[in-house]
């Protein structure tokens, strides 16, 4: 039951990321915003960045990863991802793909899984506190 439920939240965080990627809207009320109209240089890249470092974690922590291959062998699966909705913007109407967009997502996915990385590495050898280390 839990390993179903971590599934369906990675399979929900990727269609949002899907949706978000793909949405055409651009009214004032639109699926997402106009990050850049906020008057902060590079929000939108910053957005992307945390999307995908959120994206690479959850994928590294709901599929249970533990080693270095097969956690930068999901970060490839969602870089390779990310590449497709960006071509994929070509065809919505007000969209178009961006290199810069994706080298965000790129730099989002590698900090994530690096992040696990050390984490794991710097989690697994530390006694819990409380526990007998005897």
């Amino acid at each position: 039951m839990l390993q179903s439920l971590k599934i369906l939240t990675l399979m929900g965080y990727t269609v949002l990321i899907g949706y978000v990627s793909l949405a055409s809207d651009s009214s004032p009320d639109a699926v997402v915003p106009d990050l850049n109209s906020f008057g902060v240089p590079d929000l939108d890249k910053m957005a992307h960045i945390s999307a995908y470092l959120v994206f690479a974690i959850l994928c590294s922590v709901l599929l249970r990863l533990d080693k270095i291959k097969t956690i930068f062998g999901a970060a490839i699966v969602v870089i390779f991802y990310s590449a497709a909705l960006e071509y994929l913007q070509v065809f919505v109407p007000l969209r178009e793909p961006s290199w810069l967009d994706f080298l965000a997502n790129f730099c989002g996915v590698v900090i994530g899984s690096l992040c696990v990385i050390w984490w794991q590495k710097n989690a697994k050898h530390k006694p819990r506190k409380g526990f007998a280390t005897d």
